[in-house]
């Protein structure tokens, strides 16, 4: 079995290869730590494209042309009014398709109408659904699937006595950002065969976390950087997995990435040639409190070899923590309006 050190040199070394081993800048330290992890569900609005019952095209067209009673519906097409009934129902409260609160056709009963009289018996429908995610707890970064990981339990005091490692911070801004970061994260699961083409998602409705992990990351300066990166380990694109590969256990290569850079030092990376692909750019704000956090590290001392062993506790209570908020604060718990 490897020793911790042993995997982060491996991981510092995948880290220099885009610059041929040799980095245009000194590496200040590549610092093992335990990094706090949200696990996230996010509810969102999904539209969905599915094949159309023919009954329930019929019942939606009926009341479009102004036949809004089963009695009516059921007099009209000689079909029995328990099973106008049930299609009615589904057209209200499955389908949304009428408003039950106003009797109108909705947005998406209007679509499907208008594509079927097209010839495609398809049905679009919203839904409301949970979706999950993870996000690094100590900037509020989304994580994207590539670099998510599962095996991330660890007791509070391994925390605090084994490794350095960061406590979660109690609330993120609500940001423009962050809501593209979670839109991105969440058109994933396109690439994971979980939404089939045509199905989009058009918008977040609410987003909490409901636990708290840590996972193995690694703290990395370059000289003249005024905040660390949080670096992780991974396999390359998400973009690249499906639910078959998933399935095969063959997720593509291997990278050791920063999940995100402040926006300052991303400026000055680039002046200094060196620039990551597809890497998260962040106002610099929400990287103060991982700087402060972490400022009393010893980068300088040599890190003993760490051995964890994983642990059937987590260091947060597993319950859903609540705190609401409005285009303000968020993290454990965040609201949003709708997209």
């Amino acid at each position: 079995m490897k020793t911790s050190k042993e995997i982060r040199e491996e991981a510092k070394a995948l880290f220099l290869e885009k610059f041929d081993g040799v980095a245009p800048l000194e590496l200040l330290y590549f610092h093992t730590f335990l990094c706090p992890v949200a696990m996230a569900e996010a509810m969102v609005k999904e539209h969905i494209v599915e094949d159309f019952d023919a009954l329930e095209l019929l019942v939606l067209r009926l009341y479009d042309a102004g036949f809004h009673t089963v009695k009516d519906m059921a007099s009209l097409s000689g079909m029995q009014e328990a099973i106008i009934e049930r299609a009615l129902n589904n057209e209200m409260l499955v389908y949304h398709h009428i408003d039950e609160r106003t009797g109108e056709i909705t947005e998406m009963g209007r679509k499907t109408l208008s594509e079927n009289e097209n010839g495609n018996s398809v049905s679009h429908i919203m839904y409301d659904t949970p979706r999950r995610m993870q996000i690094e707890a100590a900037t509020g970064t989304v994580i994207p699937g590539f670099l998510e990981e599962n095996n991330i339990r660890y007791l509070k005091s391994v925390l605090e006595e084994k490794a350095d490692g960061v406590v979660p911070r109690e609330s993120v801004s609500f940001d423009e950002e962050l809501k593209e970061e979670i839109n991105n994260r969440l058109l994933e699961y396109k690439h994971m065969d979980i939404l089939n083409e045509g199905d989009t998602i058009t918008g977040i409705v609410s987003l909490h976390t409901t636990q708290i992990y840590y996972r193995w990351a690694y703290l990395v300066k370059f000289e003249g950087m005024i905040y660390p990166m949080i670096v992780m380990q991974g396999n390359k694109s998400i973009s690249n997995v499906n639910a078959q590969s998933v399935k095969k256990g063959n997720y593509g290569m291997r990278v050791v990435t920063p999940l995100s850079i402040a926006k300052t030092d991303a400026a000055y990376l680039k002046k200094h040639r060196i620039e990551f692909d597809n890497v998260i750019i962040r106002e610099d704000s929400c990287f103060r409190y991982l700087s402060e956090k972490t400022e009393n590290f010893r980068f300088d001392a040599e890190q003993d070899d760490i051995s964890l062993e994983n642990e059937n506790a987590v260091f947060e209570d597993e319950k859903e923590m609540e705190t609401a908020s409005d285009e303000g604060e968020l993290m454990p718990e965040m609201e949003t309006e709708e997209a």
